[in-house]
């Protein structure tokens, strides 16, 4: 299992490194703005614009109410996946790796697993379920959000995985609420 874990680790610097390669300024730029739509406060900016245009009637969204039910499945992803980070104590790429720097603020919590990609797959997942018409949309954003975190050094490819797993898991949860 030691053996299985280390190849696991070698392989997730391999490629964090070999992302890093690809860094230009302009991907830089729409890859910073992308993982700034996932941020927590952003999902606090959408839910209250959300509840207070459905508390006011207003109708603006397609399945606006069905937006706000999906996003509830994005909350029990950070609920989730911060204790998960509790258990694992990963350091991310850029502390533990000195030849990487990381090209945003990132918070000095731990690594595994992604909360961006989990809380985007999360809400990909459960609008999928829920037949909404923007899920294909929800679907390419979650993805360039989650090579957001591997490219900007915040983030392993297997945190990444992990958080798709977590995000899934997580959106399956619209269909009891």
């Amino acid at each position: 299992m030691i053996r299985l874990l280390s190849k696991l680790n070698e392989f997730d610097r391999a490629a964090t490194l070999a992302v890093a390669k690809w860094r230009t300024k302009e991907i830089t730029f729409i890859l910073k703005m992308a993982t700034y739509t996932a941020r927590g406060y952003a999902w606090g900016f959408y839910v209250i614009v959300l509840v207070t245009l459905n508390q006011k009637g207003i109708q603006i969204i397609v399945g606006q109410y069905l937006i706000l039910k999906a996003m509830i499945c994005t909350f029990m992803t950070w609920v989730i996946g911060n204790i998960i980070k509790q258990i694992f104590r990963r350091k991310r790429p850029f502390q533990a790796m000195a030849n990487l720097e990381s090209l945003v603020y990132s918070p000095k919590d731990d690594s595994f697993p992604s909360l961006h990609t989990a809380s985007t797959t999360a809400f990909f997942t459960a609008l999928l379920l829920i037949h909404h018409p923007w899920a294909l949309w929800v679907g390419v954003w979650a993805a360039i959000v989650t090579f957001s975190r591997l490219y900007l050094g915040v983030h392993y490819l297997s945190d990444l995985f992990g958080g798709i797993l977590l995000g899934i898991f997580c959106g399956y949860l619209v269909l009891i609420f």
